[in-house]
């Protein structure tokens, strides 16, 4: 019998902002998406200057008049999908969703990031053809009550100061 996990802990960054090489380690999205263990790319000072080269466009970071219209937006998808929203926290580069549902977690991040990306485009915070967000991103699935406890605390609680989001 299968059953739903308890919710799952979406987590994406802004374009340009995590790069392969980086000192943070990064993931293989080719590799990923097969399903084979997730092999870890370590820090490498020249792969990050050449993933640099390669944007095309700055990198995306989130301003303090962007920040109130994506938190509005994220609790507006979660009520009109049908999904509890349990925490959110959006960060300059990055954000956290905890949410429970019966949909994708792919799904859901990827409608979360596409109504942003309207959003502020209507508020004309972003260009139309600006990239806001990576391809992709993390999925925590949160099978017990524990978990998802955990994945709140840590959303809501162990992000840093509300000066350094």
């Amino acid at each position: 019998m299968y059953s739903l996990p308890s919710g799952f802990l979406l987590t994406w960054t802004t374009y340009g902002t995590w790069l392969h090489g980086d000192e943070r380690g990064s993931v293989r999205r080719e590799l990923k998406k097969h399903g084979w263990p997730k092999p870890k790319i370590e820090a490498d000072p020249a792969m990050l200057q050449t993933m640099r080269r390669k944007l095309r466009q700055e990198p995306f970071l989130i301003e303090p008049g962007a920040r109130g219209i994506i938190e509005d937006t994220i609790k507006e998808v979660c009520e009109h999908r049908g999904w509890y929203l349990h925490a959110f926290n959006v960060r300059t580069n990055h954000v956290h969703v905890v949410v429970s549902g019966e949909q994708s977690p792919r799904k859901m991040s990827g409608d979360i990031k596409a109504y942003c990306t309207r959003k502020l485009r209507e508020k004309d915070l972003i260009d139309v053809g600006r990239r806001v967000w990576t391809d992709g991103g993390s999925t925590r699935y949160l099978w017990s009550a524990d978990d998802l406890a955990g994945a709140i605390d840590y959303v809501k609680n162990r992000q840093g100061s509300e000066l350094e989001r």
